[in-house]
C-alpha cells in the first residue's frame, strides 16, 4: 500500500476507533436491559466472525492451519472474552463510564506488563509524560462521571461494585496479555 496515496485513511480509522470503541460501553449499557452479559457479548462475536468469514470467502480466501486456528483462538479468549465479555459482566454493577474509565487503565497496564520494552518505554520521555497527563486526565474524569446509578444497574451494594471493578481492571489486564500475545504470534510467523 502506498502510504502517501492512502494517508487519507488515518483519520477515517481513528474515527472509526473512537465511534465504535467509544459507543462500546454504551451499547453494552443498552444491551444489558435484555440480555445477559456473555450471552450480549457472544451475539455480538458471532455476528462479527460471521461476516469477517464470510468476508474472506468472497475474497477467495482460506481457512489457516489449526495451529493459527489455536493461536487465534488464545488471542480471542483473552482479548473478547477476557476483555469484553468481562466489560459486559462489570457494567451489570457499575455505568458505563464507570466502566470506561476502568479499561482506560489499558496503557497503564500495557507498559507495567510488557516488561522486555520497559528500556524503550522508559528512554522516551514522552511516553512517561503521557501515562501521568492520561492519569491525571482519568482521574477528572472520575471525578466528575461516578455515580451509582444507572437504568440497567441493580441495587448493587458496595462490596459487589468493588468487586466489579476488580473484574473490570483484571479485563484491562487480559485485553492487554492478548494485544501482547498477539504481536508475539505475529512476530513468530514473520520469522518463519
Amino acid at each position: 500500500m502506498n502510504t502517501n496515496k492512502n494517508k487519507w485513511l488515518i483519520p477515517i480509522a481513528f474515527t472509526n476507533i473512537y465511534v465504535i470503541w467509544g459507543i462500546t460501553f454504551l451499547a453494552i449499557s443498552f444491551g444489558l436491559n435484555g440480555f445477559p452479559p456473555f450471552i450480549l457479548s457472544g451475539f455480538r462475536f458471532l455476528g462479527a466472525g460471521i461476516a469477517m468469514i464470510g468476508y474472506l470467502l468472497v475474497k477467495g480466501e482460506k481457512a489457516n492451519s489449526a495451529i493459527n486456528w489455536k493461536k487465534n483462538a488464545i488471542t480471542g479468549i483473552l482479548i473478547l472474552t477476557g476483555g469484553t465479555g468481562l466489560v459486559a459482566w462489570g457494567e451489570q454493577y457499575v455505568t458505563a463510564s464507570e466502566a470506561a474509565i476502568a479499561i482506560a487503565t489499558g496503557p497503564f497496564w500495557f507498559i507495567a506488563i510488557d516488561k522486555k520494552n520497559w528500556s524503550y518505554y522508559f528512554s522516551d520521555k514522552f511516553i512517561p509524560l503521557g501515562l501521568v497527563i492520561g492519569f491525571a486526565g482519568l482521574i477528572l474524569f472520575l471525578s466528575g462521571s461516578v455515580s451509582s446509578s444507572g437504568s440497567h444497574i441493580q441495587t448493587a451494594d458496595a462490596s459487589i461494585r468493588i468487586i466489579a471493578f476488580v473484574v473490570l481492571g483484571l479485563s484491562s489486564v487480559a485485553w492487554v496479555l492478548g494485544s501482547l500475545y498477539s504481536k508475539k504470534i505475529r512476530l513468530a510467523i514473520q520469522l518463519l
